[in-house]
């Protein structure tokens, strides 16, 4: 005797397929803190991926040049590193046309008044809305040099107004200026400015 096979139409295609969907989400379903650092493969999480972190590594050019280094600072342009919040950190690079250096410096602003900031063994300072203050000082270059700022400025405290924000900042400012005789080094052809460093909070 014959028994009739039953046919599958497209409900059913459509009835299975949502089955593996539901279930491949119950897979997928982790309880709260159950994944540890045993789970994650080895170079899987980048320090960028970090909640709360932000790192750069930029070069850039001399932007402007003038005859004193607040001058040419003035002028550059502003190349943004990170923001959090009320807080802005930021460099420029320039050229004193008298001295013939070289300039890369970090800056910090805040938009809020009441922030203030401390840099490497030195005491807090506060700074005004909209007005930029030095971080981590200048590096300076003379004529076929590579230089970078000195490493006790590399530890920077920003509190935010009403201490809504605080952040711990690396911050490393190299500068160029012709050709060195050991090479240009990570900065590439030309003069410019190397930016790099970390912020945390």
């Amino acid at each position: 005797m014959h028994t009739p096979r039953p046919r599958v139409g497209s409900a059913h295609v459509i009835a299975i397929a949502a089955l593996f969907v539901a279930l491949g989400g119950i897979a997928v379903a982790l309880d709260r803190n159950s994944v540890g650092s045993r789970h994650i493969r080895d170079n899987a999480v980048a320090f960028k991926d970090l909640k709360g972190v932000k790192a750069w590594n930029k070069r850039v050019p001399v932007s402007a040049e003038s005859s004193t280094t607040g001058a040419a600072l003035d002028n550059a342009d502003v190349v943004r590193l990170a923001k959090r919040g009320s807080i802005t950190l930021f460099g420029k690079c320039a050229r004193n046309t008298t001295t013939d250096l070289v300039v890369g410096g970090a800056f910090a602003r805040t938009r809020a008044p009441g922030a203030m900031y401390r840099t490497g063994a030195n005491l807090a300072s506060s700074f005004s809305p909209g007005a930029p203050a030095a971080m981590p000082g200048f590096a300076y270059a003379a004529n076929n040099t590579i230089t970078f700022a000195e490493a006790q400025y590399d530890n920077v405290v920003i509190i935010a107004a009403a201490h809504k924000l605080a952040l711990s900042a690396v911050v490393h400012v190299g500068a160029k200026n012709g050709s060195p005789a050991i090479g240009s080094g990570p900065f590439g052809p030309g003069d410019g400015c190397s930016f790099s460093g970390s912020l945390i909070g």
